[in-house]
């Protein structure tokens, strides 16, 4: 909504499209019913918004100018857990490390030495 406002050519000055409506949307909203001989009532309801969609539209803006932003994807889960004397030493994504970690313990001595997928408590 903000964004749109401001294609529209309402000023939102002091915080811009910070996503949180507040005063200055509210003016920007009452200023743009105004100029556009609506309801002022700093509600943007059905007529607002098809007006803010006519004067869009006019103005030839059809998608959001801004950039979307960057999504960091999720770092992958383990699927191997190394368990060495009942107790987890290691968790593991990729079968190289896994396997030296599993050298490492037979070196040190352990009794005992299990290998789980993350899944298989």
């Amino acid at each position: 909504m903000q964004v749109d406002l401001m294609l529209a050519g309402e000023k939102l000055p002091k915080f811009g499209a910070e996503g949180k409506p507040g005063d200055e949307t509210t003016a920007a909203i009452k200023s743009f019913q105004k100029k556009n001989k609506l309801v002022i009532d700093s509600i943007p309801g059905p007529k607002t918004l098809a007006k803010l969609a006519e004067v869009l539209k006019k103005k030839k803006v059809t998608t959001n100018p801004l950039p979307k932003p960057k999504v960091t994807p999720k770092p992958k889960k383990p699927i191997h857990r190394l368990i060495a004397d009942g107790k987890q030493v290691n968790a593991f994504g990729e079968t190289d490390n896994l396997l030296a970690s599993i050298e490492k313990q037979i070196k040190a001595g352990v009794k005992k030495l299990k290998l789980r997928g993350c899944n298989n408590d």
